[in-house]
């Protein structure tokens, strides 16, 4: 039998482009890029890496150093593609790191065959021909088919593109990954029809849960991770440093790497740094997450908790500031463990301990922290944040009732829990109003009902005695009560020049039927009510399209939208896949391609069906709130999502105007909720 470190098991395909023939603009750091990550994964064993160059001989070379195997050209790359794909095995790891640049085809294009019609294709510009000396694209839905065929295989894949690919700024300046697209270069070189191409993703697309979303060119992704350099309506820019040049992307990412002491870690965690490196750096420039955020970049998916980190943006002189606020639940008060890439979520690994800040000034979508221990406080960038108390969660009081001689257990734990407001039923406040009521009824055997005291059906059972072990209970209540959280969070009266920027409602594509959000009777932007009339009938199967219509003009505002399905199983899952979707304002494309500019239109079909562990119980309907927060600058709403309450995951926490953050970011933002009822015929 071999050794280990002679069985592939990794496999890694690295591709910078620097070299762009005739009067395309050549870049600078992209060769740079995949050298560096190559010097850090090639102490790995079982690994296989493919690095493919372009590197201009010259500054007015008409050829690229490279001898033709080793260059970046579309045979090229998709044959490494295709040879990852024949040569490994389910449970393989792959990278894909792509530097250099990318481009829009236009929605006008006589080859744009396909259903993006709004925004066009996104696409890798690579080279062709034996001597690099042409150009030829990788379409995403080229690119997507291969990537669904590993995540069939399941592979595990983690995607990096440091490139852009929006159309609607012109881009002028050397540093900028982005080529305007050329009809040219598709009449030299017509892409396979997009009917062949979708029949093979329909194929391996994997089944759909309550509600679901797919982006425009990306197979379900729950198989595979997307980082991206920007989001479709930013340029990504390479960045100077000591003389030397990268893309922002992969200068950042390798810097985690060197600080966690090896490349890999979580996806989640990664992202955070990114986004609090970026938004110190260059907050014009928002790194972008797409995919299955829970799997490992370029490691084994399995272990560890789910707890979500988030970016704090640390500049000199001024106080820390995290990149959530009260659109997102919080509070002041509220405490975070700050951790390092190289410290575990608990602050273990830190020199001396974990570091504990706490919310003093709480925004809509930025907060202050103040550090508890000053002393203690690690002054670096790239930190990131994990929820100790979340104490928005006492909003929801819950009663609690013991048919057990065990009180001193469930006090001892209830005093590591200063999240929840957990009142035994003879402690209990005269008046209050009780969002959840809990009654242990045996040692194995305990109940849940809601603020109008209907049982809650389908709870998971205690692996634990309950006179013992009061951990899981109130595991399942704190549960809940975030998922009540989610479901209020509300802004009732955004700025009024806010509020006319835009337009959103869900259409059921079958009946014609639309619905506005919130509530008819009282406003769009109530969290939800109980009127029949205000729901959303759908049947199983059943398509609804989201819509959404930026009214800003040419200069106007981006606006940044997040879905999220609150759903029957007490899980809240972001419909997405991705961290945010931008919408650009009407008549913002400059790019000659797009003769029509862009409309500010914006819609995404859901498909909504009865989940079939439901069925199984005889359940023959079920209600979702689909909930949409829009934003004007980038945030992320990761931290509210939850899986369904039978897949609990590790408690979260422990038991117990500077340059980089520009005052013109407004803090604008709005939740609008649609409450749709799925039912079987």
């Amino acid at each position: 039998m071999p050794e280990r470190s002679s069985i592939v098991t990794q496999y890694a395909l690295l591709v910078g482009i620097n070299f762009y023939p005739d009067t395309l603009r050549s870049l600078k750091g992209c060769v740079r890029d995949v050298q560096g990550m190559e010097e850090h994964l090639i102490t790995r064993t079982g690994i296989d890496i493919r690095r493919l160059t372009a590197s201009p001989t010259e500054p007015k070379s008409s050829r690229p150093a490279e001898d033709p195997e080793h260059l970046p050209t579309h045979d090229n790359v998709v044959s490494s593609l295709e040879r990852i794909i024949s040569h490994a095995v389910p449970g393989d790891l792959v990278y894909i790191h792509y530097s250099g640049h990318g481009t829009t085809i236009p929605p006008e294009s006589e080859f744009l065959d396909c259903p993006n019609t709004s925004t066009g294709e996104l696409a890798l510009v690579l080279l062709q021909g034996t001597q690099g000396t042409n150009i030829k694209c990788l379409r995403g839905s080229e690119l997507a088919l291969r990537l669904g065929k590993m995540v069939e295989k399941q592979l595990i894949v983690t995607l990096v593109l440091d490139c852009c690919f929006s159309g609607s700024v012109i881009r002028d300046h050397d540093s900028v990954r982005f080529l305007p697209y050329d009809l040219l270069v598709d009449t030299a070189h017509p892409p396979a029809p997009w009917e062949s191409l979708s029949s093979e993703i329909e194929a391996i697309l994997s089944g759909v849960r309550s509600a679901s979303m797919r982006q425009n060119w990306l197979v379900n992704p729950d198989g595979y991770c997307i980082l991206a350099a920007c989001g479709p309506t930013e340029e990504a820019k390479e960045i100077e440093v000591t003389g030397q040049y990268n893309g922002m992307l992969s200068y950042f990412l390798l810097r985690s790497f060197i600080k966690r002491g090896g490349v890999g870690g979580k996806q989640q965690r990664i992202y955070a740094y990114l986004c609090a490196r970026f938004r110190e750096k260059y907050p014009r420039q928002k790194p972008m997450l797409y995919g299955n955020k829970r799997l490992r970049f370029f490691e084994d998916a399995s272990g560890g908790s789910d707890v979500t980190p988030i970016p704090v943006i640390t500049i000199r002189n001024t106080s820390p500031k995290l990149q959530v606020g009260g659109a997102h639940g919080l509070c002041e008060g509220d405490q975070f463990i700050l951790c390092t890439p190289g410290t575990a979520e608990d602050g273990s690994g830190a020199e001396r301990g974990p570091v504990i800040a706490e919310v003093t000034n709480v925004g809509a979508l930025l907060s202050d922290l103040k550090i508890l221990d000053v002393e203690s406080f690690p002054a670096l960038s790239g930190l990131t944040a994990v929820a100790r108390t979340r104490l928005s969660l006492r909003r929801f009081p819950i009663r609690l009732e013991l048919h057990l001689a065990c009180s001193a257990v469930w006090k001892a734990a209830l005093e590591e829990r200063a999240s929840l407001d957990v009142q035994f039923i003879d402690d209990a406040e005269p008046g209050t109003s009780f969002s959840f009521y809990a009654a242990i009824i045996a040692k194995d055997v305990y109940e849940i009902r809601d603020e109008w005291n209907r049982a809650i059906p389908d709870l998971p059972a205690s692996p634990y005695s309950l006179e013992e072990n009061a951990a899981y209970v109130l595991d399942i209540l704190e549960h809940l009560t975030r998922f009540k959280l989610a479901q209020s969070l509300t802004n009732t009266e955004p700025i009024n020049d806010f509020r006319q920027s835009f337009d959103v409602r869900l259409v059921n594509t079958t009946t014609g039927t639309i619905r506005a959000p919130g509530c008819l009777r009282a406003q769009p932007f109530h969290p939800g009510c109980s009127h029949p009339e205000c729901v959303m009938e759908a049947a199983d199967n059943c398509v609804l399209e989201l819509q959404v219509q930026n009214n800003e003009n040419k200069l106007g505002h981006a606006l940044h939208v997040h879905i999220y399905s609150l759903g029957s199983c007490w899980e809240i899952e972001n419909l997405l896949q991705a961290n945010h979707e931008a919408v650009p304002p009407r008549y913002s494309n400059q790019s000659p391609d797009y003769r029509q500019g862009t409309s500010g239109q914006w819609n995404k079909r859901i498909k909504m069906t009865v989940p079939e562990k439901l069925q199984r119980r005889g359940r023959r309907q079920c209600d979702d709130t689909i909930k949409v927060f829009l934003t004007i600058q980038q945030t992320s709403f990761t931290c509210l999502e939850l899986p369904e309450i039978g897949e609990l995951t590790e408690r979260h926490g422990p038991a117990g105007s500077p340059k980089g953050v520009p005052d013109h970011l407004s803090e604008d933002w709005a939740a609008l909720s649609f409450r749709v009822r799925t039912h079987v015929s």
